[in-house]
């Protein structure tokens, strides 16, 4: 018997569907669980926290994806999950929009569970409309609502759920708050202004404290961009690390600060304290999971926020970028010494 988990999202969305798979692995240690995954940087997370032992499936299935999202591709990747005969298909609560309804549906499988939303939630009876907002619950909490449906209880492992090996030490001495800036290309109105980071780098650097930016290997550039503004003590680390070294960095940081994004989540998953900015994002939703064991710091831009619409992969634009533009550094900074100092 195989259960599938649908992960066809972003790298922090499959981040926040590992206590489901845990809970599922935990109450079924003899069934067999799949991850399937589409987006190539979600496929590459993926196979690195399942190849360090943190991601307790026994299969990963990629399901190509070159070039637009079309019907046809979805029917095509549907059917070619029919080969290896999938009992169960659970589609994640960010598993969304019609291709990934599409792949669910033509699965094959004899047994469909989740979220769907748009016209086939209509013919998929046995999912669950897709509520859009999520009525104040996270997307860890609706995914672990799942548990129920599947017959199995539910289990959270605490605020270090992601069980990462410690590495034995870090490319960075001293003392040091780590710089998350990056948000996905196509929601480039959850970033905060450059110039914004680099006023904050600086009286961070005030402080006796370093600063370290993080990032892939396409942010290298701009990272170094920041590092350069900010001057003599800050560090561009962007693309020189993979996922378990990223951890070791953010084990390591005295603070993380960063927008909403994989990064925060993978913070968050690790137990650890961050200062997360939201603009046009709902952190209720998708937040920091432990803000309240950790002591995480939320902060937004003052006044009435109209929250974007988490399940598009269009971009959160103009509206967004106003909202990230209200949070001003002496509020960040602020909080970042008070998270800094606390017990």
């Amino acid at each position: 018997m195989t259960i599938a988990v649908l992960l066809t999202s972003a790298m922090g969305d499959a981040l926040l569907a590992l206590p489901l798979i845990q809970s599922i692995r935990a109450a079924k240690p003899g069934v067999r669980i799949a991850a399937i995954v589409s987006r190539p940087a979600t496929v590459g997370f993926v196979r690195e926290l399942y190849a360090a032992g943190a991601l307790p499936i026994d299969e990963i299935i990629e399901l190509p994806e070159h070039g637009p999202r079309t019907v046809s591709k979805a029917i095509a990747r549907g059917r070619s999950l029919a080969k290896p005969r999938l009992e169960t298909v659970v589609q994640t609560f960010s598993s969304h929009g019609r291709f990934a309804d599409i792949v669910c549906l033509f699965s094959g499988s004899k047994r469909r569970a989740g979220f769907q939303s748009g016209i086939l939630s209509k013919v998929s009876l046995n999912l669950r409309p897709r509520a859009i907002p999520a009525n104040g619950k996270h997307r860890i909490t609706l995914n672990l609502s799942l548990c129920d449906s599947l017959g199995v209880e539910k289990k959270f492992e605490g605020p270090d759920y992601l069980k990462l090996p410690k590495s034995s030490g870090t490319a960075v001495q001293g003392d040091y708050v780590m710089f998350s800036i990056f948000a996905d290309r196509n929601l480039q109105g959850k970033r905060w202004p450059m110039e914004s980071w680099a006023k904050l780098g600086q009286d961070i650097v005030k402080e006796r404290l370093s600063v370290v930016v993080s990032g892939g290997e396409p942010d290298r550039a701009e990272a170094q961009q920041l590092v350069d503004a900010i001057g003599n003590g800050a560090t561009n680390l962007a693309g020189t690390c993979n996922f378990v070294g990223l951890a070791g960095l953010m084990r390591g940081a005295r603070m993380i600060v960063g927008t909403d994004g994989m990064p925060l989540h993978y913070a968050d998953a690790l137990g650890l304290r961050v200062v997360g900015l939201f603009g046009p994002t709902d952190p209720v939703e998708g937040g920091p999971y432990s803000a309240e064991v950790t002591q995480s710091v939320i902060l937004q831009a003052p006044g009435e926020v109209t929250y974007t619409n988490l399940s598009i992969d269009r971009g959160i634009g103009e509206e967004g970028s106003k909202q990230m533009l209200g949070i001003h550094v002496e509020h960040v900074f602020e909080a970042t010494m008070q998270a800094l100092h606390s017990p």
